[in-house]
């Protein structure tokens, strides 16, 4: 199935750009399906960029809520960073900004969700945050290419990005916010803004400590480019500092003295060895580990799909374009699945280097060439967007056979199922335990202090909370077979205190006999 969509997916791109060829090689200037001339004004061009950005926040906010509301988010992760959020705005237990993923930035969304807290909330500030990239990468395209109407079509290519479109969708993650200040970064950057960019560039440096070495990266670039020293190496130092600091100090005092990611039986990179002296002698002594691990169809196919709707032209600027080696080597040495997907979050650190590269690819081109690769990644961006996107124009918004498609639109409708699970719900205390499956999702089972994943202390949990008609979840993972013997284990501990259309409220039974109310003459007296 994965070769027969990379053939799929390849051969457009080839088609197209040997369409354009003859296109602008014969074709007169008149007849071509984009042109520089009759460029906007700048009165013209920002309205039209707000249009365009206005556009895109009330279509995807929208997808985004829907989606929530209809009860299809799931607990992974929009659970646990509303948990996390809630117990900093809440309970003031700032240590959840650092333990498990190092997130200070989420001290901003805490401190808006403090005084609306709600899922929403949260939603629409991811969604309103990714649509004002719109904003430095259209300054840049502009600062660049010298003409509005090319800018704005940047702009357009930017929404129509799938792993943009994903960030967007894909529940909640912190990471939305680095796409928006490496974009300022740069902006700042070419305007000789030496102040501003330091201060979002140390903001960037907290948003997730897998983005740090790109940061460092930047810092590095910002010298060697800009001659700007200091900065440079104020930022380079900052994150090598802040990510050695979270692995080695932060992270072992939360999980019994260890770095889970590498040190943890199944870890993501635990192949490479249990330390990162370790992973470097696993590079000198056994590279052949490495390749196999990057020699997958898979990994390729990631690339491929993130660089293919842009034809490849962030190559036109490898200075740039290096500066996506930390990120994607953190990502394609990972053994995890998930690390080189296109349908999630974990694109954001690439996304905004590819976008500068792009513009400063078209930097180089001709105002005739420019011409035509705008029009040619404009088709070909629809034409991903179509075949692996989640937009309402894509091919998985509108299947609803699949049985797993979480971006189809029945996703986005509020169901009868839907209203039984918010009844069960709500017969929820607040401030009891809950242990709840990763596809039954609500705000008010996240603003509590004790709040598991199915099965994850299910038997100690005050409630569990399961949907058979959902995919059966088994933690983050489906596993039906272990989901069905778990499910008959339950009532050893807890009784059901609801059950209809495959959804299951349990209580955990009391350890010893409640002794009934003297004021109640409804019950028997002792």
């Amino acid at each position: 199935m994965i070769t027969i969509l990379f053939k799929y997916l390849s051969f457009l791109p080839v088609f197209v750009l040997c369409i354009f060829f003859f296109h602008s090689k014969y074709f007169p200037k008149k007849k071509r399906f984009f042109s520089l001339g009759n460029d906007f004004d700048n009165t013209a061009g920002k309205r039209f960029l707000w249009i365009i950005t206005t556009t895109y926040t009330v279509i995807f906010g929208s997808l985004s809520c829907l989606r929530y509301i209809s009860l299809h988010s799931t607990i992974a992760d929009l659970g646990f960073y509303e948990n996390r959020i809630w117990q900093i705005a809440h309970n003031g237990k700032f240590e959840y900004l650092i333990n498990g993923h190092f997130s200070p930035i989420l001290l901003i969304h805490a401190l808006i969700y403090k005084v609306i807290p709600s899922t929403i909330t949260l939603l629409i500030l991811q969604t309103v945050t990714i649509a004002l990239a719109s904003i430095p990468l259209y300054c840049l395209s502009n600062h660049h290419l010298k003409n509005n109407k090319s800018s704005l079509f940047v702009v357009i290519i930017f929404f129509l990005f799938t792993a943009v479109e994903y960030n967007n969708l894909f529940d909640f993650h912190p990471d939305h916010v680095f796409i928006v200040l490496i974009l300022l970064c740069f902006y700042f950057l070419e305007t000789n803004k030496k102040g501003w960019f330091l201060f979002t560039a140390v903001l960037s440096s907290l948003v997730k400590e897998p983005f740090l070495f790109g940061v460092a990266a930047l810092g590095v670039y910002t010298a060697i480019r800009y001659k700007w020293y200091k900065t440079g190496f104020c930022v380079s130092t900052l994150s090598v500092m802040l990510f050695f600091i979270h692995a080695k100090i932060i992270l072992p005092q939360y999980y019994e003295g260890i770095n889970p990611v590498i040190q943890s039986q199944g870890g993501s990179y635990s192949y490479l060895g249990n330390s990162f002296s370790g992973i470097i002698k696993t590079f000198i002594g056994n590279p052949l580990i490495v390749i196999k691990e990057l020699m997958n169809l898979k990994k390729f196919l990631f690339i491929y799909v993130l660089f293919a709707p842009l034809l490849f032209m962030p190559f036109l600027s490898p200075s740039t374009l290096a500066l996506t080696v930390p990120s994607f080597a953190i990502q394609l040495l990972s053994a995890c699945p998930l690390h080189y997907a296109i349908n999630n979050h974990y694109s954001a650190s690439i996304i905004p280097f590819i976008f500068i590269s792009f513009v400063y690819g078209l930097k180089k081109l001709s105002a005739k060439k420019l011409s035509i690769a705008i029009s040619s990644v404009c088709i070909v961006s629809v034409w991903f967007n179509i075949t692996i996107g989640a937009s309402p124009i894509s091919y998985l918004f509108w299947e609803y056979t699949k049985t797993v498609n979480p971006y189809s639109f029945k996703n986005y409708m509020v169901s009868s199922h839907s209203m039984k699970i918010n009844t069960a719900i709500s017969m929820i205390p607040e401030g009891v335990s809950v242990c709840v499956q990763n596809s039954v999702y609500t705000s008010r089972l996240a603003k509590r202090d004790i709040f598991y994943v199915f099965p994850y202390e299910y038997e100690q949990a005050d409630y569990i909370i399961l949907d058979e008609k959902r995919l059966k979840y088994v933690g983050d993972h489906i596993d039906n077979e272990k989901y069905d013997i778990l499910l008959k284990e339950i009532p050893k501990t807890h009784t059901i205190v609801f059950q209809d259309d495959g959804i299951y409220l349990f209580k955990k039974k009391a350890l010893f006999p409640l002794i009934p109310s003297l004021d109640d003459p409804e019950q028997e007296r002792f």
